[in-house]
């Protein structure tokens, strides 16, 4: 199967007004549903030993708090940089550090299963200090 065709398939299945082009396509692409949803397929891990895995997520798990702290210290010093012309800059630059570090955990979740679900819970309590900053700086 090409994945051009399956391309096709999944356009076609997107755009319900031909809906007997999209069954026509849909028995070719069967074989990997995830394909025709368009879902990527998960990356092989590195090959990390558990103790590799467990140091690395440490590490994560240490740089997760030195950043929320860094955008704590940012998020007290909003009613200073409110009286500047800063605030949207400071915004369009959290935004793009949580883009990095969104990359940069997803990375470790995806190659490091030992301790996937703790770097998962990290991320997450990293994503709710980078919303309380990220919307200080956008009113």
């Amino acid at each position: 199967m090409g994945s051009k065709r399956s391309l096709v398939a999944r356009d076609d299945c997107l755009d319900i007004e031909d809906l007997e082009k999209c069954l026509e396509d849909v028995g070719e692409i069967l074989s990997d549903p995830g394909e025709l949803l368009g879902e990527k397929k998960k990356r092989q891990s590195p090959g990390y030993s558990d103790s590799e895995q467990e140091a690395i997520c440490a590490s994560f798990a240490e740089f997760v708090p030195v950043h929320q702290e860094l955008l704590q210290t940012l998020i007290g010093k909003h009613g200073l940089l409110s009286l500047t012309p800063f605030t949207q800059p400071i915004a369009q630059v959290l935004r793009s550090d949580e883009g990095a570090v969104d990359t940069l955990a997803f990375g470790l979740i995806d190659a490091l299963p030992v301790c996937a679900q703790d770097a998962t819970q990290n991320k997450n309590n990293l994503d709710r200090t980078f919303d309380q900053a990220i919307n200080e700086y956008s009113d």
